[in-house]
């Protein structure tokens, strides 16, 4: 039975984010949606899921779409920001690398963390120092030097909602 429950929750997952990427929902995206949830549901479960799911996963599951709901908007403004330079005349770009201490202890947390930056315009995680807990980030335009505000900037609260997720 816990396998079965496992599965559903997977099918779900992938089936919510795939009507969510595709952007509508017609018969054609419900039809293929619940082919490839159901899919990568029987593929994966026994490697994405080793223990039987509890009450605790759902706010989890909960604060991922916290999560994707944030990162969306962080992306959206990241890009017209880099849009503005790129069709800029006055093109001023001082780009540095800049060491932001983290407090995430889970591998999955830091690996989570670094794509989301990486995948931000402007922002490339270079190295990940996860002995002493820091990432070192290309940061092309860079808005501050102060360590603080430099990591309220590029991380903001997105450490916060992935330690509620993955630890």
């Amino acid at each position: 039975m816990k396998r079965i429950w496992n599965k559903i929750v997977i099918s779900i997952f992938v089936f919510i984010l795939y009507i969510v990427f595709t952007g509508f929902a017609t018969e054609l995206t419900i039809i293929s949606g619940l082919v490839l949830s159901i899919t990568v549901a029987i593929a994966t479960e026994a490697k994405l899921i080793e223990r039987e799911l509890n009450i605790n996963d759902i706010a989890r599951l909960l604060y991922l779409f916290k999560y994707l709901l944030r990162f969306i908007v962080i992306e959206l403004k990241e890009h017209i920001e880099i849009a503005k330079i790129v069709f800029s005349r006055k093109v001023k770009l001082e780009p540095k690398v800049v060491k932001i201490p983290i407090d995430l202890r889970s591998s999955y947390g830091i690996a989570f963390l670094a794509s989301t930056i990486t995948n931000t315009p402007g922002t490339i995680v270079i190295h990940i120092d996860s002995n002493r807990g820091n990432l070192y980030i290309h940061w092309l335009t860079p808005k501050s030097e102060d360590l603080s505000e430099v990591k309220k900037i590029i991380v903001g609260d997105l450490e916060n909602i992935i330690k509620k997720i993955f630890e």
